[in-house]
């Protein structure tokens, strides 16, 4: 079974542009140990987010079903250089383009909506399974959980049928999930 590519998006996470901080190598890590490819660009501009969304949904990278997008956060808010992005502006922006896609939403707070905005997050992009925080994180703790949960999404095909396999292989951090509040979601949860 193949691995599922990541397509990563990442905001610059200190005033310096040249900041060390990233989650390149972690994504580097994953790709020598479990062979998994990835996409990764940094995003300086909302104009470059929509661009590099734009193109992975349009040519929607088969190979690449994880749409990883790490950027600050507030409560239903996605922030991209100086412009902030509301879950519905996301959903907008990808449309009807992710039903066998997981998108990782690694900002703080961006998930601690009521349970009507998840429901609306996923009938309108159609994406399989959603995964994010619900409250403030340290970029460390935060880049040690999106690690674990990214190997352990690999090797899945991304169904319906296979999203208890996702909730069996996730529940050995249910403990990290709940301390760093880190929800996932899958499309059987609003059906």
């Amino acid at each position: 079974m193949s691995n599922n590519g990541i397509f990563c998006l990442e905001g610059t996470w200190t005033k310096e542009q040249q900041s060390a901080i990233s989650v390149r190598p972690m994504l580097k890590i994953l790709c020598k140990s479990a062979h998994v490819d990835f996409m990764h660009y940094t995003i300086r501009s909302a104009a470059d987010f929509e661009k590099k969304i734009a193109a992975w949904k349009n040519q929607h990278y088969d190979h690449f079903p994880i749409l990883y997008l790490a950027f600050h956060g507030q409560k239903n808010y996605v922030y991209i250089g100086s412009t902030s992005y509301s879950l519905s502006d996301i959903c907008t922006i990808l449309g009807k383009s992710c039903q066998r896609s997981i998108i990782m939403l690694a900002s703080c707070k961006t998930l601690g909506v009521p349970r009507v905005t998840l429901r609306h997050f996923f009938q309108t992009t159609g994406v399989w399974a959603l995964f994010g925080y619900d409250r403030m994180v340290s970029w460390m703790h935060a880049a040690s959980c999106e690690f674990l949960t990214l190997s352990s999404l690999q090797s899945i095909t991304l169904s319906k049928s296979n999203s208890n396999i996702i909730k069996s292989r996730l529940e050995c951090y249910h403990g990290l999930y709940n301390t760093l509040g880190f929800h996932y979601f899958t499309r059987s949860d609003f059906q």
